[in-house]
């Protein structure tokens, strides 16, 4: 007497390959999204990190370009209201230089802060003493600020040379 296969078992012989198959695509769909989110992650993380250096860049050429224009075709005689104002903003692009150098360079950022602070006292100073004010005194407030400017700028240069990304030196 030969049986032949119920309609029942015909049915379900093919399940073992079915559920092999689907569990072969799932187990393979998540090692791909896996991978995909890994890169993704990474990638954007490496975006982010360039972008910090580039941002940390243009602001210490900022900082570097505003300290060349406040000697560059300054005239002689000066008011001290117009130094104050000058240094003032020179404070404040030292500062923000160094806010966000301070994610890519510690060290270079607390130079720029302590250049910054030195702009800041001179300023503090200048507006408490009359006699500063004098026209005779403007080339005397002028030769404070380059000394001050003068004492960092090559360190700022040296620093954008070696933040340049894929300096090798």
């Amino acid at each position: 007497m030969t049986t032949s296969a119920s309609w029942f078992q015909s049915v379900t012989a093919g399940w073992p390959n079915l559920l092999q198959g689907l569990v072969s695509a799932v187990i393979t769909g998540l090692v791909a999204a896996l991978v995909s989110l890994t890169v993704v992650r990474l990638t954007d993380s490496s975006l982010r990190k360039l972008a910090l250096q580039q941002q940390a860049r243009d602001k210490v050429v900022d900082a570097l370009e505003s300290g060349m224009r406040t000697f560059v075709g300054v005239p002689d005689e000066r008011s001290l209201r117009a130094d104050i104002e000058d240094v003032a903003v020179l404070d404040l692009r030292f500062r923000i230089a160094a806010a966000v150098v301070a994610a890519q360079d510690r060290q270079f950022s607390t130079e720029l802060d302590r250049v910054a602070t030195r702009l800041h006292e001179l300023t503090e100073r200048w507006s408490q003493d009359a006699a500063l004010g004098t026209k005779e005194a403007a080339l005397d407030r002028y030769n404070e600020v380059w000394q001050i400017f003068a004492s960092c700028q090559d360190a700022m240069i040296t620093w954008l040379r070696r933040a340049e990304p894929g300096f090798q030196g």
